[in-house]
């Protein structure tokens, strides 16, 4: 093989070399990117997008799934400004991490709603939630606006309870979609429910309705989750229509 041959095979191969190299730095940048914008900035937990990628896994591995959103973060913006409200937004994650654990599914949905799929011991899941909103609502220490107080909004779907469900259980794993469109309109709707009665948490009860008993409980316009619910599920007819 003559010299010159020689330079230019060795400098093909280096530039495949850094080809490579570089691909791989571009592949473990993009990687790294993708799951920046898949988390929230502010909290730390999962935004909507990495919420629905891991929601299938999270829901093979739990037992429910729940919706949650805070009473009076609005004032708490107006009177004390959007930094105080953002140590709140964190302090609550902070305490959904704490209360749950790591191998919970958690997010940030955007603005002051968080969703979540874990496992409760369903023998005392009464006292499991009531011991999670005492923490949730335990004031919050702000520099400069002190103790601000925050309540909750918590509505709990258990998997059982959900019609979906069953076809995961019989082996028919590609449902899961399914169930997590039913999971939140269950869950969305105890929320409401819990507004409605004036309670920090409610749990989904298909004996109340299977579909969405928050709808009869609360005139609340429903604005969450619209896009997640089976689009068969019958709209209820407001009272007194």
């Amino acid at each position: 093989m003559s010299a010159t041959l020689t330079v230019l095979t060795g400098a093909a191969t280096a530039a495949a070399g850094t080809s490579a190299v570089g691909w791989f730095v571009t592949a473990r940048t993009l990687r790294r990117r993708t799951g920046e914008l898949e988390h929230d900035g502010l909290t730390g937990l999962w935004r909507r997008e990495g919420f629905d990628k891991h929601a299938p896994a999270a829901l093979a591995a739990g037992n429910a799934i729940a919706l949650l959103d805070l009473d009076g973060f609005k004032q708490i913006n107006d009177t004390h400004g959007h930094p105080a409200g953002d140590e709140v937004l964190r302090a609550v994650a902070e305490r959904l991490v704490a209360e749950l654990g790591d191998q919970a599914l958690l997010a940030r949905l955007g603005g002051d709603e968080f969703a979540v799929i874990t496992t409760l011991e369903l023998p005392t899941v009464h006292e499991q939630l009531q011991q999670l909103a005492t923490a949730l609502t335990a004031p919050v220490t702000v520099p400069g606006a002190g103790e601000l107080a925050v309540g909750v909004s918590l509505g709990v779907a258990r998997l059982r309870d959900l019609p979906a469900f069953a076809d995961t259980t019989a082996g028919r794993r590609e449902h899961w979609p399914r169930v997590l469109a039913e999971g939140l309109a269950a869950a969305d709707a105890a929320m409401y429910a819990a507004k409605a009665l004036r309670r920090d948490w409610q749990l989904f009860d298909r004996a109340v309705d299977p579909l969405r008993p928050a709808q009869r409980l609360c005139r609340t316009p429903r604005r969450r989750y619209r896009q997640h619910g089976p689009a068969a599920l019958p709209t209820a007819t407001p009272r007194g229509a």
